[in-house]
């Protein structure tokens, strides 16, 4: 099959534009020029492609449009049922089948952008088959925009230094007036009863670090309670 022959294909049977349903089918034959610019859609699909073009940052400029290809990926995703990553030719057909194409048509439209003969098709092998004249740099472009974003790493937590590990433990053995390893709501209330602080606060502060709920302070948990002050996040 001709790359074009392909071209139409997708237009006819694949790549339809999800307005209020998946409905409106690209009726162009071919999607760019030997350029790389693209040609015409539709009329009302390039009015509304027109209309909704999104500005690219500087760090991922490409001459093609972000828009178009989030599009394209947002209709990858809805045919990748088993979101596997890739579109098999029986996922290809459930959806075609719908507009009457029969299984032989979607398994040609899988061979035409399958270009690791896997029997399925990646969306990279689809911008490949989509943009057959786009270089490296917009490729890698364009599946830039397709991934997700990743979560900046959490900030590294400080530590107490030996010395602070040492008072902590000395105020929590002050506290514990039995001495069995646990501080009390009331052997609480007596440690910072010169404090101003009233006795309400003192009890949300406690119940906030009795992590295990067994109405009392371990060590560990005292010491998370000190290090909210020692670090400045107030407790």
């Amino acid at each position: 099959r001709t790359r074009k022959s392909f071209h139409s294909r997708c237009c006819r049977n694949f790549l339809v534009l999800q307005s209020s349903s998946m409905a409106t089918a690209l009726r162009s034959r071919s999607f760019q020029d030997a350029r790389g610019n693209p040609r015409p859609f539709s009329a009302r699909l390039s009015r509304s492609f027109r209309k909704d073009k999104v500005f690219i940052e500087k760090a991922h400029q490409s001459k093609y449009s972000k828009k178009e290809v989030l599009l394209y990926k947002q209709i990858f995703d809805e045919l990748d049922k088993d979101s596997s990553g890739t579109i098999s030719a029986m996922e290809l057909w459930q959806y075609l089948g719908k507009r009457g194409s029969n299984f032989a048509e979607a398994a040609e439209m899988i061979e035409a952008v399958d270009r690791d003969k896997s029997g399925s098709f990646s969306f990279v092998e689809l911008l490949h088959a989509l943009y057959p004249y786009a270089n490296e740099r917009d490729m890698n472009c364009m599946i830039s925009w397709t991934q997700p974003k990743l979560a900046p790493p959490p900030a590294p937590q400080p530590e107490l230094s030996d010395s602070q590990k040492e008072e902590i433990t000395s105020i929590f053995k002050s506290y514990d007036k039995d001495q069995d390893g646990l501080i009390t709501v009331e052997e609480f209330y007596d440690g910072l009863s010169l404090s101003g602080v009233s006795q309400p606060e003192l009890l949300d502060l406690f119940h906030i670090y009795d992590k295990d709920s067994t109405s009392s302070l371990s060590l560990d948990e005292f010491f998370e309670m000190m290090k909210s002050a020692y670090f400045g996040k107030g407790i």
